[in-house]
């Protein structure tokens, strides 16, 4: 397992900007993407650059790193497989999903409901992933702050089995109800429409 280890870096920069486009994209269907969308990935970029050192390191090497944060977290952030301070990507990611989510929450202050024909029910949905999201964002911001202030209060943290379950039960449950929504509320739209279509049809 060592080779998957910091292969989400650069996955992580792409959570808020896709959360920025979903909450666009629900809220204002027609609205054409600027030509300079691919910007948004160049954080992400910058973390897939990043995780090379250690992609490319010897399997000696690797376990060797990986027995290192197990005995002492700290090493997850002082490792030096990287071109810049690990902490550093937790602050970065941090600082832009706040910009994110800041620009998330203005597209929905600026929806017109009444000159709008985005059903009630998306617009819902969009509030209450806005609303699951930032959660998220608070949660994420107190362990950023224990890494940046106090580290080993943070390494604490990771080596506390209980905070572990209950922010990873978290993340779960956010994940499951966004994907969820994703693909079930479609199916039951759908479903909704053939009834409409048969009403009219029976007519």
């Amino acid at each position: 397992m060592p080779h998957f280890y910091n292969k989400g870096i650069p996955f992580y920069y792409l959570v808020a900007p896709c959360a920025y486009f979903y909450t666009l994209l629900k809220l204002y269907p027609g609205t054409k993407i600027s030509r300079y969308w691919y910007l948004h990935l160049l954080p992400a970029v910058g973390g897939l650059i990043d995780i090379l050192p250690y992609a490319f390191a010897s399997l000696e090497e690797k376990n060797a790193l990986l027995q290192h944060v197990v005995t002492d977290m700290q090493m997850g952030f002082k490792h030096s497989y990287g071109y810049i301070d690990q902490k550093w990507h937790y602050v970065i990611k941090f600082v832009l999903a706040f910009i994110y989510v800041m620009a998330q929450w203005r597209l929905i202050y600026l929806f017109e409901a009444n000159e709008s024909r985005v059903p009630a029910e998306r617009v819902r949905l969009v509030v209450h992933f806005s609303i699951a999201y930032s959660l998220h964002y608070v949660l994420q911001g107190s362990m950023v702050l224990n890494v940046l202030f106090n580290q080993l209060q943070g390494s604490f943290i990771l080596r506390d089995i209980s905070q572990i379950v209950w922010v990873s039960l978290f993340f779960m449950l956010f994940s499951l109800w966004f994907f969820s929504s994703g693909v079930y509320r479609p199916f039951i739209a759908n479903r909704r429409i053939r009834k409409l279509a048969d009403r009219q049809i029976g007519k």
